[in-house]
């Protein structure tokens, strides 16, 4: 494999690997140690904010799925000639045009 083969595997297992790593790391070391070394913040779980951490990503998933599901049918839905229908998951189209390969 060349040089250029191995940047996405090395991408990825930075992603999903090293970079959480780090990321708890430094938090868990910011958390205990202040700028003097004095001990900061609590050791206690916060249920809330995970809580409110979770219910932001849920939004911002479903917010993205919609976007995109919502600007690939809106181009066909546009279409003269075509009729697009957009449900669950999917999306599909009725009718012939020479722009829907295109899009």
């Amino acid at each position: 494999m060349s040089a250029a083969g191995w940047t996405i595997p090395i991408v990825v297992v930075w992603v999903i690997a090293v970079g959480p790593l780090l990321l708890g790391l430094f938090g868990f070391v910011g958390r205990h140690h202040a700028a003097n070394g004095a001990r900061v913040g609590s050791s206690h779980w916060n249920g809330k904010l995970t809580l409110l951490s979770a219910l932001l990503y849920i939004l911002a998933f479903n917010l993205t799925f919609f976007i995109q599901e919502f600007f690939l049918v809106l181009p066909k839905a546009f279409t003269p000639g075509i009729h697009a229908t957009l449900f669950h998951n999917n999306h599909t189209w009725e009718g012939r045009h020479p722009l829907v390969s295109l899009f």
